[in-house]
């Protein structure tokens, strides 16, 4: 194991534990001072007490188990090169090791890691990962890098590439079949950006997953039916566009993308990759896109290409802090900045006008501003201000969820939670852009989850309650009991765990639609929560699993098209690890969307029930291209305007390189198709 010290990895201690019995118990048994973190740990087959460790600050040796370590063995590199990602002894070998390093390449030592020297023929990267022998051949060995995969077959002295057919290159743990030297699995590196930053690739990437070899790497196949991404803790879909999604997880993996409803993903290597907590985008286009989350340094971060890029804007808050909070004694300058928000809201009228607000948990974090804060930006992010006179700050609660109302940004909603926290409060309204907060609680249970507003009658609020869902008409003036049908399936008298409602999801084509994440499994409304059914069909939700389907909010969503529905539920049987998975339901082909591209200049207008998306122009070919996504089971339905000066008389479509019909009206094109995933279209 190991930690940060204040002035990072390499100043702290690094623990080694050991098991006696097959890793159901664990005690401590030495200490490596100034290790930092350990991120291999190699045994000495003849000799238990032999171990080796790369660590943050090199390669160390321990001859008694653990006990005990020398000093950095492998001397001579930058402490900001001398991080170990991967460490291998040889088989059958007199102490040969090779060494992956950060950013120096690998290293190789035939003396039992006293002396080393640099082994990095071959390699085209030197930002390596993991390094591994061959079981059966110990003159085989692999290496994974920043891009791609390499083989020695003389003891690590030299180097091969060997990447082929690797659609994500950037790949990190590798293991090697015990029998067969060329048969091995590698998995790509979706979580390196967080164990150490300096490895992490912008963009947003396809093709993770699992890959085998049989030919010694020479060409690689996914190898990953039936494996999931586990623990997603938030999702949220795009407010204008169908079928795109955001998630992300809580162990540090980054952000996920799709535009087909999940049929496929794309990887964001987010540095708020640890314990993402709310994504959020600004609903004109261009459209920039917030993240907050749990890591030091990266509260709050922001993108305006898509996600392809991030900058962290978190520490404008500091700057913002008001001078009441200043004087409260909430507030510790001593301390590094880190806060914890768990809500961020865009006006969707006004994209300059960004609010947030944090938590008070000590049980958390070392926080270095307790309370419960409100901040808001005037400027898409670039600057905030606390704007919290009249919210009680020194409240142990969480500002769960900000909600901001359609057309007016001056009127504001925050919901408090005990998630994370000790106590709900309930709802504060604001209809001064926060310069003033006001309690709105009458007949609301005040342990709230969630808040929805309706986007079409936005004096009309939904709120989940640990008691069930209230309804307002009237902008929280009063709230009315709407349960009715959410204890279907529960016996005798309700305690109040079964009555909760953890989450809320809000049709936004059809706002009298609703879905509720509650003890038994999902609901639905279709007339405003005068009455709820259960919609579990196809969901993990049954006999005992259902009441712990759902823990959090940040559960339910449904997408901009109200034809996708996504629950992540948490799975207790015995088949599987204590893990929350996404489930979607598709309820059909939805309307036409209208788009807007500029092209060369030239605005090309466009509707569809897919998502469009990478619209370009050939004019050498006299080709337009773009990308039409969706998911399985829905129908592709596509106008284009094509702008004569960029394609004089269109006459032909392909769709993934198969001619399709379509009908030519002047420059207008139409045709369908059938969704399954990501589909190339070609206008010629």
């Amino acid at each position: 194991s190991g930690q940060r010290g204040d002035q990072g990895e390499s100043q702290a201690p690094a623990y080694i534990y050991v098991s006696d019995d097959s890793g159901r118990n664990w005690s401590l048994v030495g200490e490596c001072e100034g290790c930092g973190f350990f991120h291999a740990i190699v045994i000495d087959p003849d000799d238990p007490n032999l171990l080796y460790a790369g660590t943050a600050t090199g390669v160390r040796r321990s001859t008694d188990g653990g006990a005990t370590w020398t000093s950095n063995l492998l001397t001579g590199l930058e402490d900001n090169r001398a991080t170990i990602l991967g460490l291998a002894l040889q088989p059958e070998s007199m102490g040969v090791l090779l060494a992956a390093t950060r950013e120096s390449g690998v290293y190789r030592s035939s003396t039992n890691a006293t002396n080393w020297v640099e082994s990095s023929v071959g390699l085209d990267d030197t930002m390596t990962h993991e390094v591994v022998f061959a079981p059966s051949n110990p003159d085989v060995a692999y290496v994974t890098t920043h891009q791609g995969v390499y083989r020695s077959n003389d003891g690590g002295l030299t180097w091969i590439r060997r990447s082929g057919g690797l659609a994500y290159e950037f790949v990190h743990a590798i293991a090697v079949d015990p029998r067969d030297a060329d048969i091995a699995y590698v998995g790509t590196a979706v979580e390196l950006h967080l164990l150490h930053p300096g490895h992490s690739q912008e963009g947003l990437h396809e093709g993770g997953g699992i890959y085998k070899t049989m030919d010694g790497g020479r060409t690689w196949f996914l190898s990953d039916t039936d494996i999931e991404e586990s623990n997603v803790v938030v999702m949220t879909p795009h407010p204008k566009l169908p079928f795109e999604m955001w998630a992300g997880t809580n162990a540090g993996r980054g952000g996920f993308t799709t535009n087909s409803a999940g049929e496929s993903w794309r990887f964001s290597a987010t540095l708020a990759a640890h314990y993402s907590m709310v994504f959020a985008y600004s609903h004109p286009f261009p459209t920039t896109q917030f993240l907050t989350s749990l890591k030091t340094g990266n509260e709050i971060i922001r993108s305006t290409d898509g996600g392809h890029t991030w900058d962290r804007i978190g520490d404008a808050l500091q700057d913002g802090l008001s001078q009441r909070t200043l004087d409260s004694g909430l507030y510790f300058p001593e301390k590094r900045w880190r806060v914890h928000s768990h809500a961020l809201a865009v006006a969707p009228s006004d994209p300059r006008i960004v609010f947030t607000g944090t938590i008070w948990y000590y049980k958390l974090e070392d926080y270095s501003l307790f309370g419960a804060h409100v901040f808001r930006s005037n400027d898409g992010g670039d600057t905030f201000v606390e704007v919290d006179n009249g919210f009680p700050t020194e409240s142990p609660t969480s500002i769960n969820a900000i909600v901001i109302h359609p057309t007016n940004p001056d009127i504001v909603y925050v919901m408090t939670s005990s998630y994370e926290s000790d106590k709900g409060i309930g709802v504060y309204k604001s209809t001064n852009g926060g310069d003033l907060w006001f309690a709105i609680n009458d007949g609301l249970d005040l342990e709230t989850n969630d808040l929805q507003i309706d986007p079409i009658n936005p004096e009309t609020l939904y709120a989940a309650t640990a008691n069930g869902v209230y309804k307002t008409n009237d902008g929280g003036g009063s709230w009315e009991y709407k349960s009715n049908g959410l204890l279907e399936g529960v016996s005798g008298f309700p305690e109040r765990r079964q009555r909760e409602v953890f989450d809320l999801a809000i049709d936004p084509l059809n706002p009298l639609v609703l879905y509720a994440a509650g003890y038994m499994g999902v609901y639905k409304t279709n007339n405003g929560g005068d009455d709820w059914y259960l919609v579990n069909l196809g969901l993990p939700v049954y006999g005992s699993q259902a009441e712990s389907a759902f823990d959090h909010d940040r559960v339910l969503e449904v997408d901009a098209s109200g034809q996708v529905v996504y629950a992540v539920v948490g799975h207790r049987d015995k088949d599987r690890l204590d893990t929350m998975v996404l489930y979607r339901a598709i309820l059909g082909t939805p309307e036409s969307f209208g788009y807007t591209f500029a092209l060369e200049g030239t605005m090309v207008a466009a509707e569809s029930t897919s998502h469009l998306s990478n619209l370009v122009v050939d004019l050498e070919r006299g080709e337009l291209r773009l990308t039409a996504s969706g998911p399985v089971g829905t129908n592709g339905n596509l106008s284009i305007v094509v702008p004569n000066e960029l394609l004089p008389g269109p006459t032909s479509v392909e769709v993934d390189g198969t001619s399709v019909a379509a009908e030519t009206e002047g420059q207008t094109v139409s045709f369908s198709f059938a969704h399954h995933g990501a589909t190339q279209v070609v206008i010629s």
